[in-house]
């Protein structure tokens, strides 16, 4: 027997160990039998889960294409590329190419509208002078280029809407649509295109230098179309045009009056005397169209500039309130 020593000092007789080189033949052997595994192990089970799985993701994914196909063609035309989150995608190729085709069919409109050359005004030397200052600017910076072109779109609609009448304070879209029964009818839908696609660019969507280009190149022939609109325009011909309250003209008023020399859509030119505060106004200038309903006059005859007949100024008058068109 060997012996162990405990911590107290004591010991402790532990068996002893058979030495493996001496037979030990009257020793019972003990065999025990370890069954073999199941053929459904964990690991098994875990391979068959993997395999249904490969089989049935992708017959899944087949019948959300089936189910969803309209939903997944549309996002793929929006999408041409980009990365899974928050990663730009390419801009809506399809949108630009609806841009240019209503911008064509406004500048086709137009020049097909057969009205007086005057009531067009100079807008295709503009239109012209504006396409060299835009595209010199985009070969700098694409968007600077847009934003400059955007700005004298903007321009151009509140001056339209100022000389046609309408408020100047309304939103530019809002002015369009008023006045859109005298616009090309693809007019009005070529810009609401070029604003939504503008903002976009503006505001940070993502868009390639062709892109921005396409869009530049779309709102120049918008521009042309807005600048060759038939519309009624609005130039002083005489200014403090003395008034009277009598036929005889001897009964001299305190106010004055504007003589306004109007071109309409058509060519044809009508002119008229308005009484008016407005100070500044000189002869040639253009005028924007507005009115204070509220303050009105009431019958009046003027002495005619040109040849100083006396003539009846109205019946009934309100205030005209015209300004500088360039100032608007």
């Amino acid at each position: 027997m060997a012996q162990k020593v405990n911590p107290d000092n004591s010991t402790v007789k532990q068996p002893s160990i058979p030495d493996s080189s001496v037979p030990h033949d009257n020793v019972p052997q003990i065999i025990i039998n370890i069954p073999a595994s199941s053929p459904v192990s964990k690991n098994n089970v875990g391979d068959i889960l993997n395999g249904i799985a490969a089989i049935m993701w992708p017959l899944i994914f087949g019948i959300a294409l089936v189910v969803y196909r309209k939903q997944v063609v549309s996002l793929l035309r929006r999408i041409r590329k980009g990365k899974a989150f928050g990663a730009e995608a390419e801009f809506d190729q399809e949108e630009l190419q609806a841009l240019n085709r209503e911008a064509n069919k406004a500048i086709e409109e137009a020049d097909a509208i057969d009205i007086d050359p005057a009531s067009k005004g100079n807008g295709g030397v503009i239109a012209d002078n504006l396409r060299a200052t835009v595209l010199a600017e985009a070969a700098r910076s694409p968007r600077l280029g847009l934003m400059l072109l955007s700005a004298e779109i903007d321009k151009l609609a509140r001056k339209t809407a100022a000389s046609t009448g309408h408020h100047e304070k309304s939103s530019v879209r809002h002015q369009i649509e008023l006045w859109s029964s005298i616009l090309p009818s693809h007019t009005s839908a070529a810009y609401q295109l070029f604003s939504s696609i503008r903002n976009r660019i503006v505001h940070g969507s993502a868009a390639s230098d062709l892109d921005i280009l396409s869009a530049i190149d779309s709102g120049l022939l918008l521009y042309s179309a807005l600048a060759s609109m038939p519309i009624e325009r609005h130039f002083v011909k005489s200014v403090e045009v003395d008034l009277f309250s009598d036929s005889g003209a001897t009964e001299l008023m305190d106010e004055k009056g504007i003589i306004v020399r109007s071109i309409q859509s058509n060519g044809e030119e009508v002119v008229r005397i308005f009484p008016t505060f407005q100070k500044g106004l000189q002869v040639g200038m253009e005028l924007s169209w507005e009115w204070d309903m509220e303050r009105r006059w009431p019958q009046a005859w003027f002495r005619d500039p040109e040849n100083g007949e006396i003539k009846l100024a109205w019946n009934s008058a309100a205030e005209f309130k015209g300004k500088n068109l360039d100032e608007v």
